[in-house]
């Protein structure tokens, strides 16, 4: 599973997608905030413009690199996803089911966030924050597993989780990366974006 964000950032979003369009196993993906950006960066070039300004040259190289097949995947991604092939079905989304942009963090209240109680499944994946969290609220579990890209927590590495849907629970791994070369990058190329280095090396 994976919840979104998989361009916007950094600088080989095309590796990225071919990795997982490559992936020959299941494979459940929601679209993200930034790619709502990007294909929005596509249609004007004034919200590009601002895109650039705010987050970095990361929409631009991927509207650069991408082909035209990956394009239209990403186009493809729904936004939530419920997934009913495990014993417990599983609502997939970046922020929140409702809201693409929303961020729930633990000590969100669960009220106005999540939607309908009776419209929800009892295990909720969710991104947006990169964040890694696993908590229960009214009986739901609810996980985040961060970020693979980019941490904002203060420790450094790849996080994702592993999710046992027999026995409802949930353990956050951190793979850890050298980051040099992405560092390198980003100063050749998002010189006035110091955030996008900064974060990575956030303890």
């Amino acid at each position: 599973m994976v919840a979104g964000d998989l361009v916007g950032y950094y600088f080989e979003p095309a590796e990225v997608l071919d990795q997982l369009l490559d992936w020959k196993g299941s494979m459940y993906i929601v679209r993200g905030n930034h790619e709502e950006m990007m294909l929005a960066a596509m249609e004007s070039q004034k919200v590009r413009r601002k895109l650039s300004e705010k987050y970095g040259p990361g929409i631009d190289v991927a509207i650069e690199q991408l082909s035209k097949q990956q394009f239209e995947w990403i186009k493809t991604l729904p936004h939530p996803l419920i997934i009913n092939e495990y014993r417990t079905p599983i609502l997939l989304c970046h922020g929140s089911p409702g809201d693409i942009n929303c961020y729930i963090y633990p000590d969100t209240p669960t009220e106005g966030l999540l939607g309908k109680e009776c419209d929800l499944p009892g295990i909720l994946v969710m991104g947006h924050t990169h964040y890694p969290m696993i908590t229960k609220k009214r009986g739901r579990l609810i996980i985040n597993p961060g970020s693979v890209g980019q941490p904002r927590n203060g420790q450094p590495g790849a996080h994702w989780t592993i999710l046992d849907t027999d026995t409802l629970t949930a353990e956050h791994k951190i793979e850890p990366y050298n980051v040099g070369a992405l560092l390198e990058q980003c100063k050749r190329y998002a010189p006035n974006h110091p955030y996008l280095r900064q974060v990575l090396e956030r303890t």
